[in-house]
């Protein structure tokens, strides 16, 4: 399910079931003009080949129906080799995505090495190999993305140590690509939860 949710009380305003979709591992939702894109793409411990995201169109979410259909799916498998710690988790996992024009942004959270990868694919449905476009090493897991039109700016929320790390970068044409002189700002934040969402 969908929640609309106010933001100044909290309330749920609204709960939208996403009728035959699955519910493996939704990790994070993203949005362009026409479609919602939810992500179901958690494999912390590499227990499937395949991921799914869901693109459900905008307009029959904010209907108030409580059920709808979603329209189609995006499937996804990696070309890159797989790492796995001695804890048996991967270094493949994915917790983060945003959509930019035409295209899909999904950042890796690499528990091997703690880098992310950026995958970029068509925001369209169909079954797409992946490789990886970019590596940062970014010394923390990565578990949501935005980017903000106006600033030209994507901010990734993630945690180190399950302390919660928000990452800042400018970008030019590209989400993926750091563009500020190959540096991104970091602000950590001494509580320890474990973040996993970001949006402006």
């Amino acid at each position: 399910a969908l929640y609309k949710v106010d933001p100044s009380s909290g309330s749920v305003l609204l709960k939208t079931v996403i009728r035959q979709a699955v519910n493996v591992d939704w990790e994070d939702i993203a949005m362009d003009d026409t479609y919602i894109y939810v992500a179901d793409v958690g494999n912390n411990f590499h227990a499937r080949d395949t991921l799914v995201i869901y693109r459900i169109p905008r307009k029959h979410v904010f209907t108030g129906d409580p059920q709808v259909d979603f329209q189609d799916r995006i499937t996804l498998s990696f070309e890159d080799g797989i790492q796995i710690d001695q804890r048996g988790l991967s270094s493949l996992d994915c917790e983060a995505l945003l959509v930019h024009k035409d295209s899909v942004y999904l950042f890796s959270k690499d528990w091997v090495g703690q880098s992310t990868s950026v995958y970029v694919f068509p925001a369209r449905a169909g079954h797409h190999h992946l490789q990886a476009r970019y590596t940062y090493d970014i010394s923390m897991l990565v578990t949501g993305a935005d980017w903000n039109p106006e600033d030209r700016e994507v901010a990734l929320v993630g945690y180190r140590n399950y302390m919660p790390v928000v990452v800042k970068y400018d970008f030019t044409g590209n989400p993926g690509q750091i563009s500020c002189g190959g540096r991104a700002r970091y602000y950590p934040f001494r509580f320890g939860r474990q973040a996993e969402g970001i949006c402006y």
